[in-house]
């Protein structure tokens, strides 16, 4: 027989192994934490293309609407609109565009999300001159019309074609190209240089600011607006519904929704051009559109109800 070990040794023996083996635990648990906490505590934005894009992408309203509106709601409604502004570029034909400063609070961390609203005529138009004039859409249902530009295609360049403007000048409208460009996750800068790049440079006619005490507007709010203005004059002309109107209606609704803080030292320069009256302006069409949007987000919220209800059971 082997020689009988005591048990006091075996016990000393095993306590001589606790230290270690609750270090080596120790040691694997953190090393798992380590491993697990950036999944929970992630410092990047959630992966939503339509707010987080991997580079600036400009698209039609109705592609972002629809992702903002549809699949990617659920975080949209986390995304609200703090800062609109509405600027003008200083070349001709001085176009006019919104900037618009989102913010989104995820997992205990603040996103900044910048985009570019602006409405510009359809490029390679061919006009019927005996043809009649499009009418207005209605915008009592949320499905939008099939618009007659890719999603994906870029903005048609700010200067209007000879032949457009040929087109615009003789009374004749053409399909309007409503687009937001989205920008890269990054600094106020990188919003400010994505803008110059595509407009040159421009001045701010007017800001509107949302802070806590105002009226919040989330981003499925903001695409609403966005496709009830279309919807409403979804023809460029040159002398009514052009990207002044629609960066002007766009703020006024935005405005009323929110009742912000409005700076406007520059707002008298609004929609000057050498062929239109100063006393331009788009607010006699904006109660019609308060109304429809109205109806629209309405629509929007039963139908969110009914699916939500849809799916719990």
């Amino acid at each position: 027989m082997g020689a009988c070990v005591p048990i006091s040794a075996t016990c000393d023996f095993s306590a001589s192994l606790l230290p270690h083996v609750y270090h080596s635990s120790l040691s694997a648990m953190l090393e798992l934490i380590k491993r697990l906490f950036p999944f929970f505590m992630s410092a990047k934005p959630p992966n939503i293309y339509s707010l987080f894009p991997r580079s600036n992408d400009d698209i039609d309203i109705f592609y972002w609407c629809s992702r903002i509106l549809g699949l990617d709601v659920g975080i949209a409604n986390m995304c609200f609109l703090t800062r609109l502004d509405h600027c003008k570029a200083d070349r001709a034909p001085k176009h006019e565009f919104l900037k618009a400063y989102l913010t989104l609070d995820w997992n205990g961390k603040k996103y900044n999300i910048h985009v570019i609203i602006h409405r510009t005529p359809a490029p390679d138009v061919e006009v019927d001159p005996d043809a009649p004039k499009p009418q207005r859409t209605s915008t009592t249902s949320l499905a939008s019309p099939q618009s007659t530009i890719s999603s994906r295609s870029p903005s048609p360049s700010f200067r209007l074609s000879e032949h457009i403007l040929g087109i615009l000048e003789k009374g004749h409208p053409v399909p309007a190209n409503d687009r937001v460009i989205i920008i890269k996750a990054g600094q106020v800068k990188d919003f400010d240089d994505a803008c110059t790049k595509s407009f040159g440079s421009y001045i701010t006619l007017n800001s509107l600011f949302i802070r806590e005490e105002h009226t919040p507007m989330s981003a499925p709010q903001l695409a609403t607006v966005l496709e009830v203005a279309h919807n409403l004059a979804p023809n460029y002309s040159l002398k009514k519904y052009q990207c002044y109107w629609y960066a002007l209606i766009v703020f006024l609704i935005a405005r009323k929704q929110t009742n912000g803080d409005e700076s406007n030292e520059c707002i008298r320069t609004l929609g000057k051009l050498w062929w239109m009256a100063p006393t331009h302006s788009a607010d006699d069409d904006e109660n019609v559109v308060q109304d429809e949007y109205d109806k629209a987000w309405a629509q929007f919220q039963v139908s969110r109800f009914k699916f939500s209800f849809a799916h719990s059971n």
